[in-house]
């Protein structure tokens, strides 16, 4: 009767297939290997002095951002900008 290898000892052997798997995948001639990226830099809307900022980007593609604003005595304004694809 066969006796079973120790966890130890058995899972570089059940990972040996994957690691040769992994390791053969190729792209395709002329794909980046790496997505690249171009970063903006965009000036805030906001005004000096506004608060509460909360940037995020939305499933259309678009990235909002939105805020509070003082306008007059103890009174907010809430503000909300977008960019990217129209």
């Amino acid at each position: 009767m066969r006796q079973a290898l120790p966890m130890r000892q058995a899972l570089p052997w059940a990972c040996a297939p994957l690691v040769v798997a992994l390791a053969s995948c190729t792209p395709e001639e002329g794909t980046p290997r790496f997505a690249t990226f171009e970063v903006i830099e965009v000036s805030s809307p906001a005004a000096p002095g506004a608060g509460e900022p909360n940037l995020f980007a939305g499933a259309d593609g678009r990235v909002y951002l939105n805020w509070f604003e003082r306008e007059g005595r103890g009174t907010h304004v809430f503000r909300m900008s977008s960019f990217g694809p129209a």
